[in-house]
């Protein structure tokens, strides 16, 4: 799309209609223009707060419709940023979400969001905070998993992520339902593919993988389905704080109880 806002040209005809043409025509044309190619997901009273790695609406709403998300499914999306996933699915699919963050910014920033949401368009969405690799859920109990992982020197250092992705697709497997479950990934890592593979064990089957252009960024799309092999046990729940080189790091202790006292 070009930019929302009408060039000089576009205003000198928009006041002189003789200089638009015949009739008036080309001014006509040009408000129209202006019209549609504002951007469509400004209508979502929503996406109010926002973090640095947000995703559009139309590629969160994507990411839900390859889940095939139903208004019976209850959507997850453990790292869900401002929560541009979970709020997509509830609203524009029906289903009931939860979202979650680690960062205590993410978290205000979706709660924000998911606040209006609720009030606009009565949408089904909770937000807690809490680490992705030790979820304070039941087994099984997931219809959809959805997410954006992480990536880049934001999120810390590559051995921290691969640690992250691991844990977190083992969770994965725990929490989603066993031989219906469905899970859509997006990864912009180009290692990322191959961690999340080896991971699967017998718990994770996939169905689709395919890769998109995000503005210029190649992204990986991964679909995955649960299959019936019983669930993986638990992690030792631990929680991470920021290191000396502002990284993410496993600690013993764990900050995802008062998450699962609410759940």
């Amino acid at each position: 799309l070009e930019s929302a806002t009408p060039s000089k040209k576009q205003n000198v005809a928009d006041n002189n209609p003789t200089a638009a043409g015949h009739d008036g025509e080309k001014n006509s044309n040009n408000k129209y223009r202006w019209v549609t190619e504002r951007q469509l997901y400004a209508l979502r009273s929503y996406r109010s707060a926002l973090v640095p790695t947000s995703l559009k609406p139309s590629t969160a709403y994507s990411l839900c419709c390859l889940a095939q998300i139903t208004r019976k499914d209850l959507v997850l999306d453990p790292m869900c940023g401002s929560g541009m996933i979970p709020l997509e699915a509830a609203t524009g699919l029906g289903g009931q979400a939860m979202a979650g963050d680690m960062h205590h910014i993410a978290v205000d920033a979706a709660d924000k969001n998911t606040q209006i949401a609720n009030r606009d368009f009565k949408a089904a969405c909770d937000v807690l905070r809490w680490d992705a690799a030790n979820l304070p859920l039941r087994e099984g109990m997931i219809d959809a998993y959805v997410s954006d992982f992480p990536f880049g020197q934001r999120c810390g250092s590559p051995k921290v992520r691969v640690q992250l992705y691991q844990n977190s697709m083992r969770e994965l497997a725990r929490i989603l339902r066993p031989g219906t479950g469905r899970a859509v990934i997006l990864l912009l890592w180009r290692k990322a593919p191959g961690i999340l593979r080896s991971t699967f064990g017998n718990w994770l089957a996939v169905e689709n993988s395919f890769q998109i252009d995000m503005e210029g960024l190649i992204a990986e799309v991964m679909i995955l389905k649960r299959t019936p092999s019983p669930a993986p046990k638990p992690m030792r729940q631990t929680r991470c704080e920021r290191d000396a080189k502002r990284q993410w790091r496993p600690t013993a202790d764990s900050t995802t109880a008062q998450a699962a006292d609410a759940v």
